[in-house]
Protein backbone atom coordinates (compact mmCIF):
# COMPACT_ATOMS: atom_id res chain seq x y z
CA UNK A 1 0.00 0.00 0.00
CA UNK A 2 1.58 3.15 -0.85
CA UNK A 3 1.21 6.48 0.89
CA UNK A 4 -1.90 9.43 -0.25
CA UNK A 5 0.06 11.98 -2.49
CA UNK A 6 -1.12 15.12 -2.59
CA UNK A 7 0.76 18.14 -5.28
CA UNK A 8 1.33 21.28 -2.73
CA UNK A 9 2.47 24.15 -5.56
CA UNK A 10 2.73 27.35 -6.10
CA UNK A 11 2.13 29.01 -9.18
CA UNK A 12 1.02 31.94 -11.70
CA UNK A 13 -2.60 32.64 -13.03
CA UNK A 14 -0.62 30.77 -16.03
CA UNK A 15 0.21 27.62 -14.75
CA UNK A 16 4.32 28.57 -14.87
CA UNK A 17 7.06 27.49 -12.26
CA UNK A 18 9.01 29.96 -11.66
CA UNK A 19 7.63 32.64 -9.38
CA UNK A 20 10.53 34.67 -9.21
CA UNK A 21 9.84 35.92 -13.11
CA UNK A 22 6.93 37.23 -11.52
CA UNK A 23 4.91 40.91 -10.81
CA UNK A 24 3.97 41.51 -7.10
CA UNK A 25 0.80 41.82 -6.74
CA UNK A 26 -0.48 45.92 -6.59
CA UNK A 27 0.12 46.73 -2.52
CA UNK A 28 2.53 44.04 -1.54
CA UNK A 29 6.00 45.15 -1.09
CA UNK A 30 8.08 42.03 -0.64
CA UNK A 31 6.46 39.57 -3.14
CA UNK A 32 8.74 36.62 -2.23
CA UNK A 33 7.79 36.96 1.86
CA UNK A 34 4.16 36.86 0.81
CA UNK A 35 5.10 33.89 -2.00
CA UNK A 36 6.29 31.48 1.41
CA UNK A 37 3.95 32.91 4.17
CA UNK A 38 0.66 32.01 2.08
CA UNK A 39 2.61 28.55 0.87
CA UNK A 40 3.84 27.71 4.41
CA UNK A 41 0.29 27.98 5.91
CA UNK A 42 -1.23 26.13 3.38
CA UNK A 43 1.26 23.45 4.01
CA UNK A 44 0.72 23.47 7.64
CA UNK A 45 -2.95 22.95 7.26
CA UNK A 46 -2.38 19.44 4.64
CA UNK A 47 -2.14 16.32 6.85
CA UNK A 48 1.21 14.84 5.75
CA UNK A 49 4.64 12.94 7.09
CA UNK A 50 6.97 14.30 4.73
CA UNK A 51 7.41 15.83 1.18
CA UNK A 52 9.16 15.02 -1.99
CA UNK A 53 11.03 16.87 -4.25
CA UNK A 54 13.38 16.68 -7.07
CA UNK A 55 17.07 17.78 -7.70
CA UNK A 56 16.90 21.40 -9.17
CA UNK A 57 14.17 22.15 -6.63
CA UNK A 58 16.70 21.16 -3.71
CA UNK A 59 19.78 22.36 -5.71
CA UNK A 60 19.32 25.84 -3.11
CA UNK A 61 19.85 24.16 -0.16
CA UNK A 62 22.81 21.55 -1.66
CA UNK A 63 26.39 23.02 -1.06
CA UNK A 64 27.35 22.10 -4.07
CA UNK A 65 27.32 19.42 -7.10
CA UNK A 66 28.76 15.76 -7.30
CA UNK A 67 30.25 14.75 -10.82
CA UNK A 68 30.72 10.85 -11.18
CA UNK A 69 30.43 8.78 -13.59
CA UNK A 70 27.48 5.98 -13.49
CA UNK A 71 27.86 2.36 -13.67
CA UNK A 72 25.87 -0.43 -15.38
CA UNK A 73 22.72 -1.06 -13.51
CA UNK A 74 22.95 -3.64 -10.70
CA UNK A 75 20.99 -4.67 -7.63
CA UNK A 76 20.90 -2.62 -5.25
CA UNK A 77 19.76 -3.04 -1.39
CA UNK A 78 17.92 -0.03 0.26
CA UNK A 79 19.51 1.50 3.53
CA UNK A 80 17.02 2.45 5.81
CA UNK A 81 18.39 5.47 8.56
CA UNK A 82 16.68 6.49 11.70
CA UNK A 83 14.09 9.42 11.46
CA UNK A 84 13.06 9.19 14.72
CA UNK A 85 9.75 11.81 15.25
CA UNK A 86 10.87 13.69 12.32
CA UNK A 87 9.21 13.92 9.04
CA UNK A 88 10.67 12.51 5.86
CA UNK A 89 12.32 14.84 2.57
CA UNK A 90 12.32 12.42 -0.22
CA UNK A 91 15.00 13.55 -2.88
CA UNK A 92 14.83 12.33 -6.13
CA UNK A 93 18.31 12.46 -7.39
CA UNK A 94 18.82 9.96 -9.99
CA UNK A 95 22.15 10.60 -11.00
CA UNK A 96 23.11 11.41 -7.37
CA UNK A 97 24.50 14.55 -8.09
CA UNK A 98 23.01 16.60 -4.98
CA UNK A 99 25.94 17.36 -1.83
CA UNK A 100 23.81 17.83 0.93
CA UNK A 101 24.26 17.99 4.21
CA UNK A 102 22.37 15.67 6.66
CA UNK A 103 21.70 19.00 8.74
CA UNK A 104 20.58 21.30 5.79
CA UNK A 105 17.31 20.31 6.30
CA UNK A 106 14.80 19.71 9.60
CA UNK A 107 13.50 16.44 8.29
CA UNK A 108 15.10 12.87 7.82
CA UNK A 109 16.14 13.24 4.64
CA UNK A 110 15.77 9.73 2.02
CA UNK A 111 17.30 10.08 -1.53
CA UNK A 112 16.11 7.96 -4.41
CA UNK A 113 18.57 7.27 -6.60
CA UNK A 114 19.02 4.91 -9.86
CA UNK A 115 20.39 1.68 -9.90
CA UNK A 116 23.29 3.27 -11.75
CA UNK A 117 24.72 5.50 -9.11
CA UNK A 118 28.32 4.32 -7.91
CA UNK A 119 28.38 2.62 -4.86
CA UNK A 120 30.69 4.53 -3.29
CA UNK A 121 28.68 7.82 -3.55
CA UNK A 122 25.45 5.79 -2.31
CA UNK A 123 28.00 4.85 0.99
CA UNK A 124 28.76 8.36 1.46
CA UNK A 125 25.37 9.57 1.57
CA UNK A 126 23.96 7.11 4.22
CA UNK A 127 27.30 7.52 5.83
CA UNK A 128 25.69 10.75 6.88
CA UNK A 129 22.68 9.42 8.65
CA UNK A 130 20.15 9.61 4.78
CA UNK A 131 18.52 6.82 4.37
CA UNK A 132 19.48 5.68 0.16
CA UNK A 133 16.55 4.02 -1.83
CA UNK A 134 16.91 2.74 -5.12
CA UNK A 135 14.83 3.10 -8.25
CA UNK A 136 15.43 1.15 -10.97
CA UNK A 137 17.98 2.63 -13.72
CA UNK A 138 16.75 5.71 -14.59
CA UNK A 139 15.88 6.35 -10.57
CA UNK A 140 11.88 6.89 -11.91
CA UNK A 141 10.47 3.44 -11.06
CA UNK A 142 8.30 5.99 -8.74
CA UNK A 143 5.48 3.39 -8.60
CA UNK A 144 7.65 0.98 -6.88
CA UNK A 145 9.51 3.43 -3.90
CA UNK A 146 6.00 4.69 -2.71
CA UNK A 147 5.04 1.58 -1.03
CA UNK A 148 8.46 1.31 0.83
CA UNK A 149 8.49 4.94 1.90
CA UNK A 150 4.86 3.58 3.52
CA UNK A 151 6.85 0.27 4.79
CA UNK A 152 10.02 1.83 6.27
CA UNK A 153 8.39 4.56 7.57
CA UNK A 154 4.91 4.47 8.08
CA UNK A 155 4.58 7.63 5.93
CA UNK A 156 0.73 7.42 4.97
CA UNK A 157 0.58 10.86 3.12
CA UNK A 158 3.17 12.91 1.03
CA UNK A 159 3.59 16.24 -0.11
CA UNK A 160 4.96 16.27 -3.83
CA UNK A 161 6.40 19.76 -4.13
CA UNK A 162 8.00 20.11 -7.75
CA UNK A 163 9.52 19.99 -9.66
CA UNK A 164 7.82 20.17 -13.20
CA UNK A 165 9.38 17.32 -14.48
CA UNK A 166 8.83 15.27 -11.15
CA UNK A 167 5.25 16.14 -10.91
CA UNK A 168 4.74 15.58 -14.68
CA UNK A 169 6.22 12.08 -13.49
CA UNK A 170 3.80 11.31 -10.71
CA UNK A 171 0.94 12.91 -13.26
CA UNK A 172 1.02 10.62 -16.26
CA UNK A 173 1.87 7.59 -13.80
CA UNK A 174 -1.50 8.33 -12.05
CA UNK A 175 0.29 8.29 -8.85
CA UNK A 176 -1.32 11.98 -7.26
CA UNK A 177 -4.74 11.58 -4.99
CA UNK A 178 -4.98 15.66 -4.46
CA UNK A 179 -4.22 18.79 -5.64
CA UNK A 180 -2.54 21.85 -3.53
CA UNK A 181 -2.70 24.83 -6.18
CA UNK A 182 -1.69 28.15 -4.73
CA UNK A 183 -2.24 30.87 -7.59
CA UNK A 184 -0.44 34.19 -7.19
CA UNK A 185 -2.26 37.22 -8.68
CA UNK A 186 0.58 37.66 -11.61
CA UNK A 187 0.94 36.30 -15.30
CA UNK A 188 4.75 34.80 -16.88
CA UNK A 189 3.60 35.04 -20.28
CA UNK A 190 6.76 33.58 -22.14
CA UNK A 191 6.42 30.54 -24.00
CA UNK A 192 8.91 27.86 -22.70
CA UNK A 193 8.76 29.00 -19.52
CA UNK A 194 8.64 25.17 -17.09
CA UNK A 195 4.95 24.18 -15.75
CA UNK A 196 4.12 23.04 -12.66
CA UNK A 197 3.17 19.74 -14.13
CA UNK A 198 5.97 19.63 -17.40
CA UNK A 199 5.98 16.30 -18.47
CA UNK A 200 8.05 15.73 -22.04
CA UNK A 201 6.20 13.75 -24.61
CA UNK A 202 4.95 13.63 -27.96
CA UNK A 203 2.04 16.41 -29.28
CA UNK A 204 -0.44 13.85 -28.51
CA UNK A 205 0.26 12.46 -24.99
CA UNK A 206 -2.17 13.34 -22.87
CA UNK A 207 -0.48 12.58 -18.92
CA UNK A 208 -3.60 13.13 -16.99
CA UNK A 209 -5.79 11.13 -19.61
CA UNK A 210 -8.61 8.88 -17.38
CA UNK A 211 -8.01 11.47 -14.24
CA UNK A 212 -10.35 13.84 -13.81
CA UNK A 213 -10.81 16.32 -10.87
CA UNK A 214 -13.54 17.48 -8.72
CA UNK A 215 -12.75 20.55 -6.53
CA UNK A 216 -12.97 20.55 -2.96
CA UNK A 217 -12.30 23.96 -1.57
CA UNK A 218 -11.68 27.86 -3.00
CA UNK A 219 -9.98 29.89 -0.36
CA UNK A 220 -8.43 33.43 -0.83
CA UNK A 221 -5.24 34.19 1.40
CA UNK A 222 -3.27 37.19 1.84
CA UNK A 223 -2.28 39.48 -1.35
CA UNK A 224 -4.83 38.21 -3.30
CA UNK A 225 -3.23 34.63 -3.75
CA UNK A 226 -5.95 32.16 -4.38
CA UNK A 227 -6.03 28.55 -3.09
CA UNK A 228 -7.60 25.82 -4.85
CA UNK A 229 -8.39 21.95 -3.68
CA UNK A 230 -8.97 19.32 -6.08
CA UNK A 231 -9.26 15.30 -5.74
CA UNK A 232 -8.37 13.40 -8.38
CA UNK A 233 -11.15 10.58 -9.30
CA UNK A 234 -9.49 8.00 -11.67
CA UNK A 235 -11.31 6.02 -14.35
Amino acid sequence: MRPKIICHMITSIDGRLLTGRLEAPIGVTDRDALIWSNYEAAEARLPHDGWMAGRRTLQRYASGQTTHDLVSPMEREDVVGDPGKRKIGVLFDPSGRLDMAQDCLPDHLVYVFSTRVPQAHAEKVCATGASCLFAGPDGYDIASVLPRLRDYFGAASLLLEGGGRLNGAFLQAGLIDETSTLIMPAVDGLAGVPAIYDQPGASGDRPAAGQPMRLLAVETLDGGVVWLRHVIERR
